[in-house]
């Protein structure tokens, strides 16, 4: 299993980057950063993915991971802890990066975070539901390519601290 997903120190974990699009013209700034991340209930072997009004109403499953934009002189995964939170309820802590993706207009974290608690509030205005799932159901429900990017990142990292056995 996944263990408490402590990291022992000295352990290594690798960083996937996603695909990075090579413009024509020189690399812009993107318009805005965010972080989140894939929070692992270790107990449960389980996944948190939440389900966002906006991508619905534009006729997406809503199912993604939780993320939002970095405010200005945030520190990324500071950004990915609030971001989590403030989405689903649910305490976590950074454990690796996982995945960096580029678009035209975003640069996007993501980390691997370790369930602390649940059950808090979320806003009901940006987030319809939370679901804790098996990472092949995750897979099932995320329908945005950047979102099974990240699944795949994800899956990478838990079976190469389990190799490591940098869990205990």
């Amino acid at each position: 299993g996944y263990g408490r997903l402590r990291v022992k120190p000295g352990a290594q974990v690798k960083v996937v980057l996603g695909k990075i699009r090579k413009p024509n013209k020189a690399v812009k700034k993107p318009k805005w950063e965010s972080a989140g991340g894939v929070v692992v209930d270790p107990g449960a072997r389980k996944v948190l993915l939440v389900r966002i009004r906006k991508a619905v109403k534009e006729g997406r499953s809503g199912w993604t991971w939780p993320k939002g934009r970095v405010d200005p002189g945030e520190h990324l995964s500071m950004a990915a802890i609030r971001e989590t939170y403030e989405e689903s309820g649910v305490q976590a802590e950074p454990l690796a990066k996982i995945a960096q993706l580029r678009s035209r207009k975003a640069l996007r974290h993501y980390y691997l975070m370790n369930k602390l608690a649940a059950g808090g509030k979320f806003d009901p205005k940006e987030t319809l539901e939370i679901r804790w799932v098996s990472l092949k159901a995750a897979g099932k429900l995320l329908d945005r390519k950047r979102d099974r990017t990240v699944l795949k990142a994800a899956t990478s990292a838990l079976k190469e601290l389990e190799a490591a056995a940098a869990l205990p």
